[in-house]
């Protein structure tokens, strides 16, 4: 009796572990993204942006924060707490930026208008670009690169700080994307926008 017992608990543990490692399988090969939706026909345009759209201008660094982002419903906010280890990005250059991770809300004084505050930067993030400088029509590179882990909170919106932030998608129209200049800091309290685009990101973030 103790024989088939213990046959019977091994059995059990093994396929535990069995389903146990088909989970992690399917966890792996189905990781949670957010910001943008991206595959290789997704095409940047009108990228290329400063902070300051004077050619004379020194062009500083600017927080880009984004109110939508590209064919994901709901993409713009985190849908959980947890870490960001990886970026997935469309550019037609090199380049780079930091992500910043924050609120946005409707200004309580002006409906209608939004602030942003920014609770997290993270290290710098370098990106090599499409290999053929987007050249070739109906295909772009997805460069995935992978980053120090960043925590997010569910509900919180991202954006970048740059000079060149080129990950982009830009049409005129609604403000998708609060500007300020100078950029904003980590802890800063809610804040109104230098100025509005249309632009949507062609950044993806995942989960570690």
């Amino acid at each position: 009796m103790r024989i088939r017992r213990s046959v019977r608990i091994i059995g059990v543990l093994a396929a535990m572990v069995l389903i146990i490692g088909q989970a992690t399988m399917v966890d792996a090969s189905n990781p949670v993204r957010w910001g943008s939706k991206l595959t290789s026909t997704v095409q940047p345009q009108n990228y290329d942006r400063s902070c300051d759209p004077d050619i004379n201008a020194p062009n500083p660094l600017c927080t880009w924060m984004f109110r939508h982002v590209y064919h994901r419903t709901g993409g713009e906010t985190a849908p959980k707490d947890g870490y960001i280890d990886k970026v997935r990005l469309i550019a037609c250059s090199p380049g780079s930026f930091y992500l910043q991770f924050g609120k946005v809300r409707e200004d309580p004084s002006h409906p209608g208008e939004y602030q942003a505050k920014i609770r997290t930067t993270s290290s710098k993030v370098s990106f090599l670009g499409d290999s053929d400088g987007c050249g070739v029509s109906g295909h772009y590179d997805v460069e995935t690169i992978d980053i120090h882990d960043i925590k997010v909170y569910k509900g919180e919106y991202f954006g970048i700080k740059a000079k060149y932030p080129k990950a982009l998608r830009c049409n005129s129209g609604s403000p998708n994307v609060l500007e300020f200049v100078p950029p904003l800091a980590n802890g800063s309290s809610y804040t109104d926008p230098n100025d509005t685009n249309g632009c949507d990101p062609l950044i993806e973030l995942q989960y570690q």
